[in-house]
């Protein structure tokens, strides 16, 4: 038990409480808190307590949502609670422009951000004073030396913030020269064999990373479908259904046609080694593109770039030789057609039991799951190449010895994809009131630590901070729903 409040606990309304940072499509903010509405800097710890500790003092004015917080309790508080916790305090003693708090960040090029933000000449920045702001952010020091750099180049240059719905614009206009710079043919062949326009350059067309024909117009209503990203939130794609839903850049036109074994026309899934190898390609293309994407605006270090090297040679390799037993599948049909489909690429860090995954130090060794809702039942992918299969025995064990398999593929896709489809009605029902815990997922299944940085502070290396149990604990969260 931690020790009382000082204040004698005189507001109890919300007794119980505990502070919690929820994203929502628009952003974050911080929930309320404790009873008595103090916070406590406790051994080091940030604390919202019942009644708080020896160190406690009333809080600043939080900014408090009249949002139910029946879905959290003190024993949800975790990390990243006490991170956006500690922001958000940090922010309202020492309060800075929105938008320079949020972007300048040791794991973002924020510069690519500030760009645009001048631009648009929003919140005092402008293309005349931006040399100055970025020169003036870099004097200062690292990141990891300066915390209040926001606070002081706010108070310097007159900055003012410009609210979420111009941070949600500019941050889209970002993404959207990330997917410029990421555009490009994947394919073994790419080169001289590649589809070209008129004056020469390469067509790279909106390949789907979900089947147009049989899956995306089966997941249809009236002509729509959901596609899903917990980050970024629900994209409600209207007519028509299929030209934008779960596509990517990563093929020409010429290229694209290496997915036709398993496109419309070639009826139910079969589980030939040639479409389980297809599968699992188009997965590892969408995750390398998405990757890539993300590495224009974000620092990944180097390491990242050479697992995706070595992997795609070996994906090349096979696709010229067309031995599909270089990928090694394993499958589950759920016996409910539930209308959802999912495409993702990642690594596991753990299995159920909270074992420790031994990844090599030369590559590292990715997931690839597919989830196809077929008149059937539902099919669940889980691929690697054969030469890793030692290392995800286990977690394929594990979900087949399961009561309900579903539950385990459910937990593994929500603490790592970032690319769903959902029939609107479905999502609405049954994801649609999850989404603040499969964000709070996500973020906790990725959570790391800097291990090595650059001399202005910027990330070059992490270390995970995922807990062992992320796979487990998973606060309810389900993917299939009856």
């Amino acid at each position: 038990m931690l020790p009382k409040c000082g204040c004698g606990g005189k507001d109890t309304s919300l007794a119980g409480g505990v502070a919690v940072g929820l994203a929502g499509d628009r952003g974050l903010e911080v929930k309320l808190l404790a009873g008595c509405g103090c916070v406590c800097m406790w051994k080091t710890d940030l604390r919202v307590l019942n009644g708080g500790g020896d160190l406690c003092s009333p809080a600043f004015p939080c900014r408090i949502s009249n949002e139910t917080m029946s879905n959290f309790s003190s024993d949800s508080l975790d990390a990243l609670d006490l991170h956006v916790i500690m922001a958000n305090l940090q922010d309202q003693a020492f309060p800075s422009a929105d938008w320079l708090r949020n972007w300048y960040q040791p794991t973002t090029h924020w510069e690519k951000y500030f760009e645009v933000v001048a631009q648009r000449r929003k919140g005092g920045l402008n293309p005349s004073n931006l040399p100055q702001v970025v020169e003036r952010l870099k004097d200062l020091g690292p990141f990891v030396y300066t915390p209040m750099a926001p606070w002081i180049i706010t108070n310097e240059f007159n900055l003012t913030s410009i609210g979420l719905d111009d941070q949600l614009s500019i941050m889209k206009e970002v993404l959207r020269q990330a997917q410029a710079y990421a555009e490009q043919c994947w394919h073994p062949d790419a080169g001289t064999a590649c589809s070209r326009d008129a004056v020469g350059k390469v067509k790279v067309t909106h390949a789907h990373s979900i089947q147009e024909g049989r899956v995306l117009s089966a997941l249809a209503e009236n002509g729509r479908v959901v596609t899903y990203h917990p980050l970024l939130g629900a994209v409600d794609h209207n007519e028509p259904v299929t030209a934008n839903a779960s596509t990517f850049k990563g093929l020409c036109n010429e290229h694209d046609r290496v997915f036709r074994p398993i496109e419309h026309g070639v009826g139910p899934f079969h589980g030939t080694p040639e479409q389980n190898f297809l599968y699992a390609y188009r997965a590892f293309l969408h995750f390398a593109h998405v990757k890539t994407a993300a590495s224009h605006h974000q620092h990944f270090g180097t390491q990242w770039m050479e697992d995706v090297r070595a992997t795609k040679s070996v994906f090349d390799a096979a696709l010229r030789a067309q031995a599909w037993d270089t990928i090694h599948t394993w499958t589950w049909t759920l016996p409910t057609t539930y209308p959802v489909a999912a495409v993702a690429g990642f690594y596991a860090e753990f299995d159920f039991e909270g074992a420790a995954i031994q990844h090599s130090e030369n590559r590292m060794e990715y997931l690839y799951v597919t989830v196809l809702p077929e008149p059937g039942g539902t099919v669940c992918l889980m691929s690697c190449l054969t030469q890793d299969v030692h290392l995800y025995n286990s977690l394929a064990a594990q979900i087949a010895a399961a009561q309900d398999p579903g539950d385990r593929i459910s937990a593994l896709l929500l603490t790592h994809a970032e690319n769903f489809c959902f029939k609107p009605s479905y999502y609405q029902a049954h994801i649609a009131p999850q989404r603040l815990r499969i964000l709070k997922l996500l973020i906790r299944a990725q959570m790391f630590r800097p291990d090595e940085r650059s001399a202005d502070g910027c990330v070059q290396t992490e270390a995970t901070a995922t807990p062992s149990n992320y796979l487990t604990d998973v606060d309810g969260a389900r993917l299939f729903v009856q």
